[in-house]
């Protein structure tokens, strides 16, 4: 997160001293930020920065000046900061977007339940919880849990979940929970923080259980399986089998 801020920063420099300096034969405000986003998006590659935040780099100031112009009332950007406080809440410490998981891939992720089964799953970072309950009400013998640290997110995915015998939703830090008990763990997430993950796995989870990640692979881990989803986004199930004792 420093490093997005710091390509922003330095882009915001540059093209003030730019417009100090006469660089630009002609400018507006709009053109500039357009420019300034630019220049952020190259800077947030070369210091290191993922892919997925040129976009954000792209349209944070065009935004900014956009929203600007509009002379709106202050209350109206505080309503909709606390907003993106509630939904996003400790997202930005772990650098992990909120990701809903799509039907298509509920789906694919169901065929791989034993349809028998009496599996213990985890989805860690389970968001609204709209995957937890649709595989609950699917595989009823299983017992499924979920933890969320984003306040609004939490609420939704207990409030859907508080009459369902065989789903439970937590509030906090899935880093926190113990997988030891765990015959699945799910997680949809980003490339930051998969290394740890895997961690978490091999110290936590019983030899023969599964760990399943959507659209991010462990790094340097080759996976047993990998399902893909007929979906708009072609995802990726990529599934991890924890080793036998030997």
């Amino acid at each position: 997160m420093a490093r997005f801020f710091l390509a922003q920063f330095l882009a915001i420099l540059l093209v003030w001293v730019g417009q100090d300096q006469h660089w630009w034969s002609w400018y507006t405000l709009q053109a500039l930020a357009l420019l300034q986003g630019g220049i952020s998006a190259f800077l947030g590659l070369m210091l290191g920065g993922p892919r997925w935040w040129v976009p954000m780099h792209l349209l944070f100031f065009p935004a900014v000046v956009f929203f600007m112009e509009l002379n709106l009332p202050p209350l109206l950007y505080l309503g909709l900061f606390l907003v993106l406080l509630l939904v996003y809440w400790g997202h930005f410490l772990i650098r992990v977007p909120l990701f809903l998981t799509n039907l298509s891939t509920a789906r694919e992720l169901l065929l791989l339940f034993p349809v028998e089964s009496s599996w213990t799953v985890m989805d860690a970072g389970c968001g609204t919880g709209s995957l937890l309950r649709y595989l609950a009400y699917a595989r009823p013998r299983c017992i499924f849990y979920g933890t969320e640290q984003a306040p609004l997110p939490w609420f939704m995915a207990w409030w859907h979940a508080r009459r369902m015998k065989n789903c439970h939703v937590r509030w906090g830090d899935f880093w926190a929970d113990d997988w030891r008990s765990m015959d699945l763990v799910y997680v949809f997430l980003s490339p930051v923080p998969m290394g740890r993950v895997w961690k978490k796995a091999l110290a936590e989870m019983r030899p023969g259980s599964t760990l399943i990640s959507n659209s991010f692979p462990v790094p340097d881990v080759e996976p047993t399986k990998v399902v893909r989803v007929s979906d708009r986004g072609n995802t990726c199930l990529y599934v991890y089998r924890l080793p036998e004792v030997k």
